[in-house]
C-alpha cells in the first residue's frame, strides 16, 4: 500500500499529539541528528517521487532548538521540497509544524509566506501552510 502522507521529523522534534489519528498510515522519516538536512532532503525525495500517485500530504515537523546549522540549511530543504512535491505530485500540500518559541515560529511563518508567494507566482496546484504545537500558549510579554 502507497502512503498518503509523508511525515518528516527534523532531529529533536517531538511527535504533535493532533497527528496520532491522522498519521496512523504515514511514511515517517527522521532526520539524525549529523545531519545537516541534505540527508534528509535526499531521501524525502526519493519518496516522494516513488510514492507520487498516491502521495497528497506532507507534514514538516521542525524541532523547537533550531540551532545555527539546523535553521541555514531549513529554507533550502523546504524550497527543496515543496519544488521536487510540486514536480511529481498534483495538488498536493506541505504543512510545516513548528514545535519552537516564538522566534523560531517567526522565522518559519516567514519561510512559508516566502515559499507561498513562490508557488502563487508559478500558478501552482501545491499548497503550503504552517501549523504551531499547542505547548507554547502566547507571545513574550514586551519589555517595560
Amino acid at each position: 500500500m502507497a502512503a498518503a502522507m509523508l511525515v518528516l521529523m527534523e532531529a529533536g522534534s517531538v511527535w504533535p499529539n493532533w497527528m496520532h489519528e491522522r498519521a496512523k498510515d504515514a511514511l515517517v522519516l527522521q532526520q539524525a541528528e549529523s545531519d545537516n538536512g541534505f540527508g534528509l532532503f535526499e531521501e524525502a525525495s526519493q519518496r516522494i517521487r516513488h510514492e507520487a500517485e498516491s502521495l497528497r500530504t506532507i507534514v514538516v515537523i521542525c524541532s523547537a532548538n533550531s540551532g545555527h546549522l539546523r535553521a541555514g540549511s531549513r529554507a533550502p530543504l523546504l524550497q527543496g521540497l515543496v519544488s521536487v512535491l510540486d514536480m511529481h505530485v498534483e495538488a498536493a500540500e506541505v504543512i510545516i509544524v513548528s514545535d519552537g518559541d516564538y522566534g523560531t515560529r517567526e522565522s518559519l511563518s516567514e519561510l512559508v509566506w516566502e515559499i507561498a508567494a513562490e508557488l502563487e507566482s508559478a500558478q501552482s496546484s501545491t499548497r503550503i501552510r504552517m501549523r504551531a504545537q499547542p505547548r507554547s500558549t502566547r507571545p513574550p510579554a514586551p519589555a517595560p
